[in-house]
């Protein structure tokens, strides 16, 4: 939750209705901590807004149909995983996710 790095929203986002739709314990998570976010922005708090764009790259991949979800520290996306004790997040470039290169990526085009 975005909350236990930051601080805790004044709005109490867990009971918007709209999560109670939500059967998936980590899509669930995961909405829960961008409405947080949200509302740390409506806050005007200065780390929130400074990291408005976190849930950018999740929000895209649902948009354009894909899925992830993590499992016995494993992350899994569309197929593919990855064990997340592998990966050295510091030394991770941010992917360029900008819908045009994503169209060519599901064209095949891959730099």
């Amino acid at each position: 939750m975005i909350s236990n790095s930051i601080t805790e929203p004044k709005e109490k986002v867990e009971t918007i209705e709209v999560l109670n739709n939500i059967s998936h314990s980590y899509h669930k998570i995961l909405v829960t901590s961008y409405l947080e976010l949200r509302a740390l922005i409506d806050d005007k708090n200065p780390i929130a807004m400074d990291n408005k764009d976190l849930f950018e790259p999740a929000i895209k991949l649902y948009e354009r149909g894909g899925f992830f979800y993590r499992r016995e520290g494993y992350v899994y996306i569309n197929g593919s995983s990855f064990l997340i004790a592998d990966v050295t997040w510091s030394e991770q470039n941010p992917l360029d996710i900008r819908d045009e290169v994503l169209n060519a990526m599901d064209r095949g085009f891959v730099e």
